[in-house]
């Protein structure tokens, strides 16, 4: 029960009636109907009022003075509330009254077409609307995987709260919600995320509460069930500042990582006179006089409009990976894109190129996105020493994707400034990248935040150096991290009987 709705069984209804005008007379504690409506189901009829877990759903009411109420409006939420309280802004009830019109047309539509027997053909696909009754309003907010995964969520809560109660457990579930999480698409099957949810839990027999992570498997086949309909993006009004992807690499003690990054720049894109016009590189070296500065010089100079070299001495700098970045930001206007990518990574053009045009889509539809890519991490030959590697190979045996690395990432000038920024005080190894992440997922509610696996960005192995790092809970991740990236468990296992190194008969 709430304030703008009460649910009761008859049952119920039969009990309170004849205590009602008593309670409302002569029992008045507040001036709050609804808790005197409450006080008195507990006094006369023994039963506490809940509140429900989805009656934030089928009531949806005001949250409070900070909430912009209709701000979040999706079809789904409109269509499965009871009562929408209290609306008192003119351009929304215009804008309901538009969507219940646009509606019953879409209805009328659908039946007209169906008679009809029509058949609806598509051409190449760039993007697919899953829904295309949503108002311009509504698409401040990206909300379509947002509201299918909280109805997936809200029916695991439910139906874990019946099992928790069938079990006469000492615990109850009181909510859950979505934290982050990934998709893709799986052409033969259909669609496959994996979310992780926080789980709020309490003891019936205290008021201790506690907070259960939980993660979701979620697949959903390709069915005729619901018609998708496709739209095809051709003539993209891109503004001067967005025609262009930025890269930018931050480098230290790692002049052959560099030497091979900037290699790979120029086949790839110093070479392609198509490709010149959209990427840029700014190469943020912290320098001990190096010879490699001459030649990094040399390239600057040849391509004055494409490559920016800056450099900071070391003797009055420490090396940290996150002001250097915050540091080449700075020569950037608000509207560009920036791609910020470790040196150790190797891509491909066409990668520069679909992560491009992802961000300029998600940028499309959304005040605010990042990207944050799952890139190819390549295992060390120590247990694979036979074979050589492409860029262009994929394969379980030589690598696996980064789920939990965030250290790329492609966001707008103005976005990254809007959550203050790379750290600049992290002088120690690590976490920059994983806290940049967490402030995009504070604010999820105005950033989407997107993942999704790219094969043509590849981490080049290299060896950490776990030893120097002074805290130790950090030290205890960068072995951790070594670990994972030794090699394959198959080889790992074939290097380890051929070697001899376990007795077969034991």
């Amino acid at each position: 029960m709430g304030g703008s709705g009460v649910i009761l069984s008859q049952q119920t209804l039969i009990e309170l009636g004849p205590w009602l005008d008593q309670c409302f007379t002569k029992e008045l504690l507040t001036i709050h109907e609804d808790v005197e409506l409450g006080r008195c189901i507990l006094t006369h009829v023994q039963i506490s009022c809940t509140n429900a877990y989805n009656s934030k759903n089928f009531f949806y009411h005001h949250y409070g003075p900070q909430y912009r109420f209709g701000y979040d409006f999706t079809p789904s939420i409109i269509s499965r509330a009871f009562i929408l309280h209290p609306i008192n802004n003119r351009t929304t009830f215009q804008q309901l009254y538009k969507f219940s019109i646009r509606q019953q047309e879409n209805s009328s539509s659908r039946v007209w077409k169906s008679s009809k027997n029509r058949q609806n053909y598509v051409t190449f696909v760039n993007s697919m609307e899953i829904d295309l009754t949503r108002d311009i309003h509504f698409q401040i907010i990206d909300a379509r995987w947002r509201t299918y995964i909280e109805t997936n969520v809200q029916s695991y809560i439910e139906n874990l709260q019946k099992l928790w109660y069938k079990r006469s457990s000492n615990w109850t579930v009181i909510n859950g919600k979505p934290i982050f999480g990934y998709h893709r698409i799986i052409p033969n099957y259909g669609l496959e995320l994996i979310t992780e949810i926080l789980v709020n839990a309490r003891s019936t027999s205290s008021s201790q509460i506690v907070t259960v992570r939980k993660r979701f498997y979620i697949r959903q086949s390709f069915i005729n069930k619901h018609r998708i309909d496709y739209r095809e993006i051709i003539n993209l009004d891109l503004k001067q500042e967005q025609s262009k992807l930025n890269l930018i690499v931050v480098s230290h003690n790692k002049d052959d990582a560099l030497l091979r990054f900037i290699h790979n720049f120029q086949y790839e894109i110093l070479k392609n006179s198509y490709r010149q016009k959209y990427f840029t590189l700014t190469i943020h070296y912290f320098s001990q006089n190096n010879s490699i500065i001459n030649l990094m010089h040399n390239i600057s100079v040849r391509y004055p409009s494409i490559i920016r070299l800056l450099t900071l001495n070391t003797t009055q700098h420490i090396y940290n990976r996150g002001l250097g970045r915050q540091l080449a930001s700075n020569y950037f206007t608000d509207n560009q894109i920036l791609f910020f990518l470790d040196v150790d990574l190797l891509f491909t053009g066409q990668a520069l190129i679909n992560t491009h045009r992802l961000i300029i889509h998600l940028l499309s539809i959304s005040s605010c996105a990042v990207y944050f890519p799952i890139i190819y991490s390549v295992f060390s030959n120590m247990f694979n020493i036979n074979h050589h590697y492409e860029i262009d190979d994929v394969q379980v045996d030589l690598g696996l994707f980064s789920i939990y690395g965030f250290g790329n990432v492609v966001v707008r000038k103005s976005d990254l400034d809007r959550i203050g920024g790379w750290e600049i005080n992290n002088d120690d190894w690590g976490l920059e990248d994983v806290n940049l992440f967490k402030k995009f997922v504070n604010l999820s509610n105005e950033c989407y935040v997107f993942r999704a696996v790219e094969p043509g960005l590849k981490h080049y192995y290299h060896k950490k150096i776990c030893h120097t790092i002074k805290n130790i809970q950090r030290q205890k991740t960068c072995y951790a991290a070594e670990a994972t990236l030794l090699g394959s468990q198959t080889n790992m296992v074939k290097y380890i009987f051929d070697n001899k190194i376990v007795n077969d008969e034991n």
